[in-house]
């Protein structure tokens, strides 16, 4: 079975700024192989204005109107669609990364409500350790999904890695921040350490117990 479906429209103007609306239509013919399974193969594309007139392509940004034989050229959109795909991908990195923050930031105040409802000093710890590696994961999981996904990139291979390179090293920084916040709050180690945990600015009312009030002083 072949259709013929509509994958593209765009502008193409004549030397002389006239305007025309080219339409791209991809024919895909689907071929049953074996029992009940089909196989999609996409066949030529070809190319109309949106009047109806058949419009030869000539390369990537040349099309000629064959009933005019008029040669129009693509006019490209200040904000091509990749670039577009790329803002909105960009800004849910970063809503991705500001969550990841926003746990790492929140860790202490996890711990210390963990102390507050389990009395045993190791499941804290396993707790805050278990969080920790799961804020890194993600946050590395979002940095390799924004990387793979971003669809616009520089023709120079180099300046292409180099812009990546500094943005994970902003992103390394960030995070290098937020964990010199974090770390003197938590208590990483089963053994003691000199670590503390500020129950007061951690929650309001505080919850004493033995291990919290332990967790809150200096081993």
């Amino acid at each position: 079975m072949t259709a013929a479906i509509e994958t593209d429209r765009f502008k193409a103007k004549t030397k002389s700024k006239e305007t025309y609306i080219v339409i791209e239509k991809t024919k895909e013919t689907k071929e049953p192989r074996g029992r009940g399974e089909q196989t999609v193969i996409t066949s030529q594309k070809t190319y109309f204005l949106d009047t109806g007139e058949k419009v030869n392509k000539i390369n990537n940004t040349d099309f000629m109107i064959i009933k005019k034989d008029l040669l129009i050229r693509k006019v490209e959109p200040f904000f091509s669609k990749p670039f577009i795909v790329d803002i909105k991908t960009l800004f849910d990195g970063l809503k991705n990364l500001a969550l990841c923050l926003a746990m790492l930031v929140a860790l202490p105040t996890m711990q210390v409500m963990a102390a507050s409802t389990y009395d045993q000093r190791f499941f804290v710890v396993a707790f805050t350790w278990a969080a920790l590696v799961l804020i890194i994961m993600l946050a590395g999981y979002n940095f390799i999904w924004l990387y793979k996904t971003m669809e616009a990139k520089p023709k120079s291979k180099i300046l292409d890695k180099a812009a990546w390179l500094i943005t994970f090293l902003v992103v390394a920084f960030i995070f290098f921040c937020a964990m010199a916040i974090t770390y003197p709050k938590l208590v990483l180690t089963t053994l003691g350490s000199n670590s503390v945990i500020d129950c007061i600015n951690a929650i309001p009312n505080q919850v004493s117990t033995p291990l919290l009030n332990n967790l809150c002083s200096k081993s």
